[in-house]
């Protein structure tokens, strides 16, 4: 498979503090960064020019841009969950007070919207009248407990729908993941993962999750049989979530390192591997420096048609 990646812009001036997310609009005109500056940018694509900067009163901790909502919707540090559109001149925001605990992790789908903040996962179901609107459904019950996590602290990492399997995946930083049925909220499924479990991503046939473990890199499981496919080792200097997400129909990794570097792993050697092969190591694609070997904690795909 043979790769080649180019700078296009190097966006700069928008945040004063650190950013936490980044996310294309739908159509891919529009980047959206989040900041712990409390600013949401709005930048465009194929100038990388600063066309919206809005600065509110909390950290921005998820930024989330639905396919079929033409607002964006951002989690916040003060327990708020906000949308926000724009046009011309002129931004909008909206929202609501959702979460006791900072909000970090928000998955929407068509009807419903499920938010993740320290402990808390919730279930909200969408109103449809006019304006955004979503109302408490449910809170689901947490992880189970065993003699290694017992006494550590519940924090949801991640949340993604499975829409092949009707499920929902949620990752917890102590105790591993887990899978909730969407008909009934109840769990079906509970891997016991080792290390320190973050950021997640679905590969594109919901056959498998890579996870970030902040101890030493990334770790692909079966979402089928909970069984190890593949470990992505990379340099961890700080023990921090760094994201990894699944490109190329689902051959590749992409992911970022606190070492200064952007990488893509090729995954075409496991799938379709027997269940209980174990683990195995992968290898590099392709690899990108970051300048002044900056931490990479927040990356965002955009698919070109060619």
């Amino acid at each position: 498979m043979a790769l080649r990646y180019r700078e296009l812009h190097k966006m700069s001036n928008g945040h004063t503090k650190g950013i936490t997310n980044v996310v294309f609009s739908p159509s891919g005109t529009y980047l959206a960064t989040g900041g712990l500056d409390g600013r949401i940018c709005i930048w465009d694509v194929d100038s990388g020019r600063l066309c919206y900067v809005y600065t509110g009163p909390s950290e921005v901790l998820e930024l989330v841009w639905p396919s079929s909502d033409p607002g964006l919707m951002c989690g916040l540090g003060d327990g708020h969950i906000a949308w926000m559109s724009f046009g011309g001149d002129t931004i909008e925001i909206s929202g609501f007070f959702a979460q006791r605990y900072p909000v970090e992790c928000l998955a929407p789908n068509a009807t419903l919207l499920a938010s993740g903040a320290g402990p808390e996962l919730s279930i909200w179901q969408w109103q449809r009248d006019g304006v955004p609107n979503y109302v408490h459904k449910k809170t689901l019950d947490g992880p189970p407990k065993n003699s290694h996590n017992e006494a550590k602290e519940i924090l949801v990492t991640s949340i993604r729908w499975i829409p092949s399997q009707q499920r929902l995946a949620a990752t917890y930083l102590y105790h591993g993941i887990v899978l909730y049925d969407i008909s009934t909220w109840m769990r079906v499924r509970t891997f016991p993962l080792s290390g320190l479990v973050a950021f997640a991503s679905i590969s594109h046939d919901g056959s498998l999750i890579a996870v970030s473990n902040v101890d030493r890199g990334f770790d692909v499981y079966s979402l089928a049989s909970g069984d190890p496919v593949c470990t992505v080792d990379h340099k961890v200097l700080r023990k921090v979530p760094t994201p990894a997400i699944w490109i190329h129909g689902g051959f590749a990794l992409l992911g970022g390192t606190t070492a200064g570097q952007l990488t893509v792993w090729d995954i075409t050697d496991f799938l379709g591997r027997e269940e209980g092969a174990g683990p195995a190591e992968v290898r590099v694609l392709y690899q990108l420096s970051i300048p002044k070997q900056a931490e990479c904690l927040a990356i965002a795909v955009r698919i070109y048609s060619q």
